[in-house]
Order: C-alpha cells, then sequence, then structure tokens
C-alpha cells in the first residue's frame, strides 16, 4: 500500500507523483524569461523528490544550481473526475513557481515548508506539471540551514539542497475543504479538537471516529455553525503518550450534508501534557530529564532526503538504542514522515528552523522567515513529539554569513508569535545565543573538551554565558545545555579532512572516559532540566558523531546507553 507523504494530515483519495521526471539545469539569465511553451521537453532526467546534488536523484550536480527546471505527465485517476484536485508539495528550496498545463497556478517561497496549489481549474484527463526553482544559498535574506556557501563543504557546513527535495502528491475533495487540524489535549483525557475550512462550511456536520489499538473510542457528530469548528470532549482512562512509549489515537475527519460526503482526513494524536516545575521539565506532571541527541538530517546519497522510510525510523532507533529520549532536528525541517516515527516510538523532539544564512541582524528578516516558520508550525503542531520549539540557533556568533550582531526585535517577534500560535509548548528565543528579555528556556552550547574544567563549569548552578556578557538575561527559567560535546572520533577515514572540536582523543577509551564525565556531570547538576550530545552520526567531513555517516556505531551502543540513561538528579 503506497506510504501517505504526511500521516498527520492524509487525505484517502491522493496520487503520489514521485518517480521520474524531466529535469534541467539552466542557470542563464534569459532562460528564466522565456516563455513555458519553448521548453516542450528538458534535456535530461531526476529521480523526485531527490535533489539534484545527491546520488539517489540520478544527477548528483554539486555546484550552485541557481535555476532548475522539472516536468511530469500523468493520466488523472478516473476516481478523481469531477472533484477539486489540489497540487501538493512537501518541500522544495527556495523560489518555487509551478505550470499546469502550460498555465502558472502560483508560487511559493521558502525551502522548508509545504505548499499546494488548487489545480481543478487548469487540470484535464491527461496533464502535464512543469515547475521552476530558484535558490541561491549565498543571499543572506534565504535562510539555508547548514548548507555550505562555498563551493565545498567545510566546517560544520555540508552539501547544498536545491529544488524539490520531499515528495509530490495530487490530492481530491468534494466542494469544500478541511483547511487546517488542531488537537489540544490534557493528560486528564480533555481533548480540543479545532478545525479550520477553505470556505464556509456552515450547515455541513462533522463526524469525528476516534479508536486506539483498532478499537472504537469516542464518535462524535456535530453541525457547523461557524467559519471554523471547535468541539471539546473528553476520553475515559486516557491512555498517555510518554517517553519510550508513543500511543497514539487515530481518528478519521468527515464533512458531509445530507449524506454527501465533502472531504475525509485521517489523522492521529497523542494524549500528553508538557510542562515545567521548579525548573524541571515535564512529561505528563512528573519530571523528566531530556537526554537528547543533535539530529542533521542528512544522507550520504540522499543529502536532506532519506533513502526510504525505513531511514527515517532507523534515526530513532539507534539513538534510543543508546539510550537518548530525544533530539534536537537541527537547522532542518525534518520530513513529516521522521516526525510520524517519533510519535509512534515515543521519541521527544524540538522542532527547529534553519535559520542560518539568514541575516538576523535586520528587521527585514522578519519578512523572510515569519511566513515560512509559520507554515511550518501549522503543519506540525499536532505531533506528540515536538515538546519545544527553536526558532534561531546562535543567531549572534553566526559568523559564516555575517558580521554583525542579533536584531533583538527579530527574536522577539517570533518568540511572541509563536507562543501566541502555540501557547502549549516552550520556546527558545534563540539557541546557544544571546538571549533576549523573553525566553521559556535559558540554554547554552559548550565545547569544553577538558572533562576536569567541564566539571568546574557544569557541576552545580547556572554558567554564565560561554559567548559572553548576555545582558543578565537569566530570570530562574529552566537550564538546559542545548550542545556540548562534539568529541571527534573517525573509524572509517585517514583523518585528513576530519573535522570535531577540540583535540580528538588518542583511544578509545580516552574518548569514553570524556563521554561519560560530561554526560554524568550534566547528569548530577539539580539545576539542570537536559542536555543535547553533539552528534548522533558523523556528517561528511564533521567526524564527532556516535554514528559514522552510514549509521554504523563506533562504540557499543549498550555501554554509550548505560550512561546516558543513568538517573539524574532532577529525578529524584
Amino acid at each position: 500500500m503506497m506510504q501517505h507523504p504526511n500521516p498527520q494530515f492524509a487525505r484517502p483519495a491522493f496520487l503520489l507523483l514521485d518517480g521520474e521526471w524531466e529535469f534541467q539545469i539552466d542557470n542563464a539569465a534569459t532562460y528564466w524569461k522565456r516563455p513555458l511553451e519553448q521548453k516542450p521537453s528538458l534535456k535530461g532526467s531526476i529521480r523526485v523528490p531527490f535533489c539534484p546534488e545527491s546520488k539517489l536523484s540520478g544527477v548528483e550536480n554539486k555546484d550552485f544550481n541557481l535555476r532548475l527546471w522539472y516536468a511530469k505527465e500523468f493520466d488523472l485517476p478516473q476516481d478523481f473526475a469531477g472533484k477539486r484536485i489540489l497540487l501538493r508539495f512537501g518541500a522544495s528550496d527556495y523560489h518555487t513557481t509551478v505550470f499546469v498545463n502550460g498555465v502558472q497556478v502560483g508560487e511559493h517561497f521558502g525551502g522548508y515548508s509545504p505548499f499546494f496549489f488548487d489545480v481543478t481549474p487548469h487540470i484535464l484527463p491527461k496533464n502535464r506539471i512543469t515547475v521552476c526553482v530558484f535558490d541561491d544559498t549565498r543571499d543572506t535574506r534565504i535562510p539555508s540551514g547548514k548548507q555550505s556557501p562555498l563551493y565545498h563543504s567545510f566546517s560544520a557546513l555540508y552539501t547544498r539542497t536545491s529544488g524539490i527535495w520531499q515528495s509530490v502528491w495530487l490530492e481530491a475533495y468534494e466542494e469544500i475543504r478541511i483547511d487546517s487540524l488542531r488537537f489540544t489535549t490534557r493528560a486528564d483525557g480533555e481533548i480540543t479538537c479545532a478545525l479550520a475550512f477553505d470556505k464556509s462550511a456552515v450547515g455541513c456536520t462533522v463526524e469525528l471516529d476516534i479508536s486506539f489499538a483498532g478499537e472504537p473510542v469516542v464518535r462524535i457528530s456535530d453541525p457547523v455553525t461557524a467559519f471554523d469548528f471547535q468541539k471539546t470532549f473528553r476520553i475515559t482512562d486516557p491512555v498517555l503518550w510518554s517517553a519510550g512509549v508513543g500511543n497514539l489515537y487515530d481518528c478519521r475527519l468527515t464533512l458531509c450534508k445530507n449524506g454527501r460526503v465533502f472531504d475525509t482526513v485521517c489523522t492521529y494524536f497523542g494524549i500528553r501534557e508538557v510542562g515545567f516545575c521548579q525548573n524541571s521539565f515535564t512529561l505528563n506532571g512528573k519530571p523528566l530529564f531530556l537526554r537528547t541527541v543533535l539530529d542533521q538530517g542528512f544522507y550520504r546519497d540522499g543529502v536532506y532526503t532519506a533513502p526510504d522510510d525505513k531511514a527515517l525510523e532507523n534515526d530513532i532507533r539507534i539513538a534510543m538504542d543508546m539510550g537518548f529520549n530525544g533530539a534536537r532536528l537541527h537547522e532542518k525541517v525534518f520530513d513529516p514522515r521522521y516526525l510520524y516515527h517519533a510519535d509512534r516510538l515515543g521519541f521527544l523532539v524540538f522542532g527547529e528552523y534553519p535559520d542560518m544564512g539568514l541575516s538576523t541582524d535586520k528587521i527585514e528578516a522578519l519578512a523572510y522567515m515569519l511566513p515560512e516558520w509559520l507554515e511550518v508550525m501549522k503543519r506540525d503542531i499536532n505531533h506528540p513529539s515536538i515538546v519545544a520549539w527553536y526558532p534561531f540557533n546562535e543567531t549572534s556568533t553566526n559568523d559564516f554569513f555575517s558580521t554583525d550582531f542579533q536584531n533583538n526585535r527579530v527574536l522577539e517577534t517570533v518568540y511572541h508569535i509563536t507562543k501566541q500560535f502555540d501557547p502549549s509548548r516552550p520556546v527558545f528565543d534563540t539557541s546557544g545565543s544571546m538571549h533576549t528579555s523573553v525566553t521559556d528556556i535559558y540554554d547554552i552550547h559548550d565545547y569544553t573538551q577538558d572533562t576536569e574544567k567541564f566539571k568546574e563549569l557544569f557541576a552545580k548552578g547556572i554558567r554564565p554565558h560561554m559567548y559572553g556578557n548576555d545582558n543578565g538575561t537569566y530570570r530562574g527559567q529552566p537550564y538546559m545545555i542545548t550542545e556540548f560535546g562534539g568529541i571527534r572520533w573517525e573509524i572509517d577515514g585517514d583523518g585528513s579532512n576530519a573535522w570535531g572540536y577540540g583535540a580528538a582523543p588518542a583511544t578509545e577509551q580516552e574518548f569514553l572516559t570524556r563521554f561519560e564525565g560530561m554526560v554524568s556531570t550534566l547528569l548530577g547538576n539539580p539545576d539542570c532540566t537536559g542536555f543535547c550530545y553533539t552528534q548522533l552520526y558523523d556528517v561528511e567531513q564533521e567526524k564527532n558523531g556516535l554514528y559514522t555517516f552510514d549509521r554504523v556505531a563506533k562504540f557499543d551502543p549498550a555501554y554509550i546507553k548505560a550512561i546516558v540513561s543513568a538517573k539524574a538528579a532532577v529525578e529524584t
């Protein structure tokens, strides 16, 4: 059975368009202005959804691919006839313009968020989609995450991704559609379901069919009396979602009127609450030390795109094998199917935005970042695995792209809008950087390699910021070390291009001693509620992972797990 690209918002009637597409790279300035009719066919081919820089795309062109053209022909499924048709893109980097049968249907700015177009007026029994994507990683108005602005990868920056890098598909519905949905849950079983529609659905009925492990739990049928719909109900004896136990409730939403079904969406939710108690992170009211690891979401042959669905699940399982209960999804918006696996496995993650490459020293950064950030949160709001939001990272030290420091108004504005959009999760104003007047968690990054010095800094209390005075913005918030370690250790190369933090250990035992010293120090700090170790696996030249780039363990996972999973002071 074909897997839906987004299990959180899946219409049963969909057609996946991944696979072989026509393709052409053309960076000539005049090519952008030539009429579409002059390009009836493209010269090459590509395997979507892999970016042209990747081996799996069949192109493997790692140059600066500024302008890309894609085309695909397809037949409309017979059961789509007479229905409204949406053309959806999971992600395409950066400025995407889409044509259907020679007519421009829309454009989208942003390299990491989903978008769609209603193509109903232009759809035919036989169709041709043409897509043009423009991307310039060196433009400081464009967020690009860990993509290298130089020709080669270097330091902690890697192979670029341009063009389509997540799935493309069609969806069908009748006349009125469910545009968005949100579940708000409480550990006592109180659930609120909020829906919005693309146009007035007054007079329609919303049906919610909720089940757990295949058994019916709740069925609700209520009329729509306003532009949107909200229903609060209670599940008796709720089965809670928790760390390592991904209990999920399945839900089928149906919008209908007088027996006619307009739209059907299949989704799910987990019942859980996150919060803080005496500066400790809590899950369902109980203190939980966040033992997280940095995951950058890169793949040797696919770059930003995993070779298959099993690879996404495997990245979670190998982290759990070493005792980590979560991950910081670093400088990238991860594939929805990764988040689906995190949801069902009970793996806690921090939802992050790839702000590197964007100059946050200017207030106009909001125009380039904020619309896409809202699209990302709209897509991911219902994932129980996401327990915190990270809009920015190291904004005052991003010297790869800018010598200017952060504009606090930019960070504070995004913080407030994020909290307004989602009051249920904590928000970092900026991770490991100069905190502003607002942040729910006070975190720092520190790559001190000497374990004795590390103990002096982190055995107890709140350490001042590593990058200097942040104007005393610590005001009693929960405290975390969200980057540390980064110990260089290479087993699959000659060391000539290996990069990591500080001097590499001379022996494996020296590595393990250093690792244990750092981890046990943070676990023992009664003022620390969590950490994030850098990193889960190597990425290209950065050789400081606990696994290689091909996900081969460098150390005995059971040994690492015994260190990481030791009881923390905040859990006593």
